[in-house]
Formats: structure tokens, sequence, C-alpha cells
């Protein structure tokens, strides 16, 4: 028998610095897809759309011209598609839960008792991402918090890239940030002059440890005579400036280059 999966995501991929995000959750929905008797359908916004890709090629566009719009379709109207498609699973990759779509998800779930839902959690604990939001995302943090402790007879599994066992009473498959291998074109020849070169490819957000990285590079910088090594940092975001100011302050401009947003072939090169 096929198992019918449906990979949900709420997250916007028409900005540019979705990129690379974007290719991650297409490999997450390929690996699932990758297993035998598994069908998996992808959902994700788009601009103004909803986008739903089937298995079968075929892709579907809702228009969202506003964002009640899209507060409506994707917390309460999206149901009627997913219980028409009668999927077996549902794998959301985690956003701000809210009551309104825990609702629906519940109505969902107790029409079938052979019914699965598993949440991803990219990071956790993620609430420290919100530190410098608005009001009002904290707001919604809060609520997110507030919903989610109340899911362990929902969720079936968490997955995470933590090695936590039980999260909000709910046990967790552990596993690892990974990518599709196939997308990637491997280097021929690795350069073998110095120095040595690392680089950071990524929205810059404070999760990703930049900061780390620079202040390890200065004291590496102050207890050796050869300073053989820099940073390549590719990528933009609200973190830069904070980065930037790091780099000055510490005295290592000349061991970190920022390049901003690359992609293809810029990238390659």
């Amino acid at each position: 028998m096929t198992r019918r999966i449906l990979f949900f995501t709420k997250i916007d991929f028409s900005a540019r610095a979705t990129g690379g995000l974007f290719r991650k959750v297409k490999a997450e929905a390929k690996a699932l897809a990758s297993y035998p008797g598994q069908e998996v359908d992808l959902f994700y916004i788009q601009g103004l759309e909803a986008v739903w890709e089937f298995h079968n090629g075929q892709v579907d566009r809702v228009a969202l011209p506003s964002q009640r719009a899209r507060a409506r379709y994707t917390n309460v109207d999206v149901f009627a598609v997913i219980a028409r498609h009668q999927y077996q699973v549902i794998y959301i990759r985690h956003f701000l839960l809210n009551p309104v779509f825990v609702l629906h998800l519940k109505k969902w779930k107790r029409t079938s008792p052979d019914r699965r839902i598993l949440l991803e959690l990219p990071t956790w604990p993620y609430r420290p991402e919100f530190r410098d939001a608005s009001f009002k995302v904290r707001m919604q943090v809060l609520l997110d918090l507030l919903t989610f402790r109340n899911l362990s007879a929902l969720i079936d599994r968490i997955v995470t890239f933590s090695r936590e066992s039980v999260i909000h009473g709910i046990s967790t498959i552990q596993t690892d940030n990974g990518v599709d291998p196939a997308t990637i074109t491997p280097i021929q020849r690795a350069p073998d002059l110095p120095p040595f070169r690392i680089l950071g490819l990524a929205n810059l957000n404070i999760w990703h440890g930049y900061d780390r990285m620079i202040k390890g590079m200065a004291e590496w910088a102050q207890s050796r005579e050869e300073e053989n090594i820099h940073f390549d940092i590719a990528g933009s975001g609200k973190e830069e400036q904070n980065l930037r100011d790091l780099v000055t302050k510490l005295g290592v401009q000349h061991l970190v280059t920022f390049h901003g947003f690359l992609q293809g072939e810029a990238l390659d090169a």
C-alpha cells in the first residue's frame, strides 16, 4: 500500500536569500520519497501564491493577494485540500504555531486513527532566535510556545537536529542537517597554497555562530607568527553589521572577507 505524505511549510521562498533553504527543503522531500512505497507532495509559499508540488509533477498555485488571505488559507482552507488528497502523514517544518492551525490539525487527525504528524524543529531551543524581533513577533513566539506545550497528544514525533530525546513531552527522531549531494558540483582540485580558507555560506543570522568563528580566528592570530587562515563570508542578513563591527574591534579585517550575497557561477568562483 502506498503511503501519501505531505511536506508542509509556510516559509515564503520568493526572497532571494531563501534559495539555500529552499534547496534544503526540496532535498528533505526527495529523501522521504526515496523510501519504497511513499509518495511525497510539497506545500510552501512563494510571494503571493501558495504552491502545491505533487509527486507526479503537477504544480498547483493558489493566489493569496493579502496577508489576511494567506492566514486564512494556510491555517484553515488548506485542510480541505489535505483531506481531498487523503494523506496519511503530514511532515511539518516548524513555523510559529497558533491555536487556529492546531485546531484544524486535530480535526484532520481525529478522522482516522492511522494518521501521523511529524514536526521538524530546525533549531532547538529556537526562542533566542527572536530576541531582537518586534513586539508583535515576540507575542507570536509566546503564543507558539504556549500552544506547543499542549501538543503531546497530537504530534507523534519531533524531528530534531539536537540531541534531545524528548521535547515538551514528545519523543524525538534525532537526525542531522543534511544536503542532497546530487545538487553539489565537487571541486576538481583543491588549492594547495596558503592561506587555509574557510567558507561561511548562509543568511547572516545570530544562530549561525559566525561570531565565535571570528573570535577564534583572533585568538589564533595572537598565538601564532603566521596567520595562514582566512574566513570568507558569503551571504547577507541582519547580523552582518554586528559581524563587521566585531571584525573591526578585534583587528582581523585582513583575515575576514565579506562577499555579500552570492549564488551560481559567482559562488563557484
